[in-house]
């Protein structure tokens, strides 16, 4: 019993599809017949733009706090024999991304130095509001912070006595079953 087809199908050739023509990315009239073997050199009327400077990222490293750490984390990343390797290969390949990437930058310059002019904007409110942290040394914000350990070891030394005191008139008055804190409601 032979199966009917609509009509359509009975139209269709049985052989394989067979393309008629290879198959190409370029318009038919714009292909060449001959194989090119040297890259087109690059047009020399378009100027070179470069890829767009971040100053937010140079304001900030400009911090004098900023500026100290990253570099002893420098120096402690360079003088390890464990990280030494590791980082210099780290800093090489962001690099080699950075370089790779600066099309991109470009293209996108805009976008980029309205992003950076934003974060400018938000460093000096931040600025303005906080002026201590963007001046301060180092060294003053480590003898600050040894000032307030010195206080607070002499806090918890206070505290100490008066808790040894306690400790002392309690033990001492407990034979008689009162407190010093009763001797003084009296």
């Amino acid at each position: 019993m032979k199966t009917k087809f609509p009509k359509y199908f009975s139209e269709v050739s049985p052989k394989p599809f067979i393309a008629q023509r290879p198959l190409s990315f370029q318009p038919p009239s714009t292909m060449s017949t001959t194989t090119q073997t040297t890259p087109a050199p690059p047009p020399t009327d378009v100027p070179v733009v470069p890829a767009p400077c971040f100053t937010i990222l140079t304001r900030v490293a400009a911090i004098p706090m900023i500026s100290s750490s990253l570099e002893t984390i420098n120096g402690a990343l360079l003088s390890n024999t464990y990280t030494r390797s590791p980082y210099s290969t780290a800093k090489g390949l962001s690099t080699t991304a950075y370089k790779y990437t600066e099309p991109l930058q470009v293209r996108l310059a805009p976008l980029i130095l309205q992003a950076d002019g934003y974060a400018n904007k938000a460093v000096d409110v931040v600025q303005s509001r906080y002026p201590y942290p963007f001046n301060a040394k180092p060294e003053e914000v480590a003898q600050l912070a040894s000032n307030v350990a010195q206080g607070i070891d002499q806090v918890c030394f206070a505290c100490s006595v008066v808790c040894t005191i306690d400790d002392n008139m309690t033990s001492a008055l407990h034979p008689l079953s009162i407190t010093w804190k009763s001797l003084l409601l009296a």
